[in-house]
């Protein structure tokens, strides 16, 4: 489900259901884990080429005993040209047992 309003700032925000599916061999137990929950995010566009992002989301087990897990984001996307764009990001996971966070610069071309 997504809602647009603002006519100087665009702001999109998105309410879905997702879905992961995630695999390790150092997994306790069986090697795939299976998740699911909601998420919310609000996108905002600043200029054409800047745009804010924050996004949350609660992912719980399906099918077995692994934890449930919280996970906060923040990212700007600065869109240099048309087909180059960098992206800066906070992201932060509300874990039971201890939190992980983690901040990066990503290049699309």
């Amino acid at each position: 489900i997504t809602k647009k309003w603002g006519e100087g700032i665009p702001v999109l925000a998105t309410l879905g259901l997702e879905g992961e599916v995630s695999g390790s061999p150092a997994f306790r137990g069986i090697d795939i884990r299976f998740r699911y929950g909601p998420m919310a995010e609000v996108r905002a566009s600043l200029r054409s080429h800047l745009q804010l992002l924050v996004t949350g989301r609660y992912r719980r087990p399906l099918i077995s005993n692994f934890s449930t897990n919280w996970e906060s984001q923040a990212r700007t996307r600065w869109g240099i040209t048309k087909n180059v764009a960098l992206d800066f990001r906070l992201r932060r996971f509300w874990r039971p047992e201890a939190w992980e966070g983690d901040v990066g610069l990503f290049y699309y071309y």
